[in-house]
């Protein structure tokens, strides 16, 4: 309770942690400015969108070099371009640093954004960006090595397994993904292929993870890999693996080009737990993390007790997955939070999950709260769950302090399946996510690879079974499977009063049979005793502005008029 009534002098006190590990370093020169920040590409992008007002995006750890980067940026420009050009700084961002604050743009009328540093690859919604994915140095030689000795590691067979790994997927963290054209051809070198200047997306049981075309960064024009042409495009972190045709993405391991403490080392651990399953391999030995410093000081066995770590945290939090997906069949009333403004594709994202819902028979409430924390979403009690719709880094996984769970889209769908069914082109019923052929894994935090799942497509329709139950798996309560509902015609609703030609009427709602059973009835509570809550009178409400409303005056003249009848009398 106290965090609810403090006087905000915690939050004013706090301090905000820096991984310097991870952060440029204080001191650089112009010309190591250029190149960390990548200035060159800047001045092209700006000069090529004719923006007059341009917002720089930088998190925490990059903000001391905000002032340099725009001085410098300033000043290039102002010799190429004729026109005025203004600067504006873009900071303690409302959600997640790594996301495209478009909302701050706009309040400065921005016309481009320019992101620095960590980012999860999502254009803004309307505001074109532009992402500075930062550089860390990269010993390519050594990379190809260290994914030679792992593709034969990886690859060897398991006589013990029911199935074995197919491939690795060959991925680069943002800082390092400017290496990953030498890296790709260096791999593909001794291929006749490798003539050609778009490389195969696969060769010798490695594919390679590329950022979208659509997202805009310094290294989009040497890209030497062939653009996505299959449909078995799938997605890890933002980036596109395009898997040959009748491979899957859980018969593949990961072979990460990054630093061991990068939030996508977590969300590749949740990629690989069905490889995991059906491999009989630990999910630590299908993902092999490489810095890009051969000679790097840090232990192989510290890298190894790190994943370990990631991979614990992992684990406790999908065993209480399982229980928010039972969970939400009981919920009837659930709240769908956006939780960023930056990630393109939210909106359609909350559209479709309110259908959905509703098709489930469920109520839905859109609500946007900022950053969620308990505080906030406490205020909602009439709310049973709450679905997160944000970046991949901003979902939610360890939700235990907060009163109601807290679920994913996809785990939103898993749940809600027994109420929906969806037919396919050839008839048949759709009853698992396993059956669509774009099917994440279970542990995707991406609400973009779900977009096309055929449960959030209009076509989706409630169960056209009669009413049946099951009991719940977390509390033994029933749970109801109601088949189609019809809409009820007003004279079948309870008349609660009636005035003339207008009428109240009672519908069946939960969020109104929430609000009956609370103990709480208001300040009057005569008010309430003749009808549960309901008037049993039509009263008309007072209307004008609040110094004075309309019913005052009449009261005032009509106690004028008495005054001057008593006046009069006497």
């Amino acid at each position: 309770m106290a965090s609810l009534t403090d006087d905000g002098s915690r939050v004013i006190e706090s301090q905000v942690v820096i991984h310097r590990t991870k952060a440029v370093p204080s001191s650089l020169s112009a010309a190591e400015l250029d190149d960390q920040f990548d200035i060159p590409s800047c001045i092209e992008s700006i000069a090529a969108s004719g923006a007059t007002r341009v917002a720089l995006q930088f998190p925490d750890e990059l903000l001391e070099h905000a002032t340099a980067v725009s001085s410098r940026l300033t000043a290039a420009l102002q010799e190429k371009l004729n026109h005025q050009l203004e600067f504006f700084i873009l900071a303690d961002t409302t959600f997640d640093s790594c996301v495209v604050d478009e909302v701050a743009a706009l309040h400065a009328n921005a016309q481009l954004i320019i992101h620095f540093g960590y980012t999860m690859l999502a254009n803004a919604p309307t505001l074109p960006s532009y992402h500075v994915l930062g550089k860390r140095v990269v010993d390519t030689a050594g990379c190809v090595k260290e994914l030679q000795a792992y593709v034969e590691e990886v690859l060897t067979k398991d006589t013990t397994a029911k199935e074995h790994c197919t491939g690795v997927i060959l991925l680069f963290d943002t800082d390092t993904y400017h290496s990953m054209p030498t890296v790709w051809k260096e791999w593909c070198g001794n291929d006749e292929a490798s003539s050609s200047s778009n490389l195969p997306r696969t060769h010798q049981n490695v594919t390679i993870a590329t950022i979208p075309q659509s997202v805009r960064h310094p290294t989009e024009n040497n890209s030497p890999v062939s653009p996505v042409t299959s449909a078995n495009v799938h997605h890890i972190h933002g980036m596109e693996v395009q898997l040959p045709d009748g491979d899957e993405l859980r018969s593949h391991a990961v072979f990460l080009v990054g630093d061991i403490d990068s939030p996508i080392v977590v969300q590749v651990l949740l990629a690989v737990q069905l490889t995991a399953q059906r491999t009989g391999k630990q999910p630590t030995q299908l993902l092999k993390v490489w810095n890009g410093k051969t000679d790097c000081n840090t232990d192989a066995e510290e890298v190894k007790d790190t994943i370990e770590r990631h991979n614990t945290w992992v684990q406790r939090r999908l065993q209480r997955r399982w229980f928010l997906v039972e969970k939400i069949k009981e919920c009837e009333v659930i709240g769908i939070v956006a939780a960023s403004c930056g990630v393109m594709g939210q909106a359609e994202m909350i559209q479709r999950l309110r259908r959905t819902i509703k098709k489930a028979g469920k109520k839905a409430h859109v609500l946007m709260v900022g950053k969620p924390n308990v505080p906030k979403l406490a205020n909602f009690d009439e709310i049973d769950a709450f679905v997160l719709v944000a970046s991949v880094s901003g979902t939610l996984l360890d939700d235990k302090e907060f009163p109601k769970p807290i679920l994913t889209p996809l785990e939103t769908i898993l749940g809600l399946m027994p109420f929906l069914e969806v037919e396919t082109e050839d008839g048949n019923t759709i009853l698992s996510l396993s059956e669509t052929s774009k099917t994440p894994t279970f542990f995707d935090m991406d609400f973009r690879s779900i977009m096309t799942h055929p449960l959030l497509l209009p076509t989706v329709e409630s169960t056209s079974q009669a009413e049946t139950a099951e009991v719940s798996l977390t509390s033994t309560k029933k749970v109801f499977h109601i088949g189609k509902k019809e809409e009820a015609p007003l004279n079948a609703c309870t008349t609660v009063a009636v005035t003339g030609s207008s009428a109240v009427v009672q519908y069946e709602n939960p969020t109104v049979e929430r609000f009956k059973q609370r103990t709480f009835q208001g300040l009057d509570p005569e008010k309430h005793q003749a009808d549960k809550g309901f008037p049993t009178t039509i009263v008309e409400g007072l209307s004008g502005v609040a110094s004075r409303y309309n019913n005052d005056l009449d009261t005032m003249e009509s106690g004028k008029g008495e005054q001057d009848g008593n006046t009069a009398t006497d």
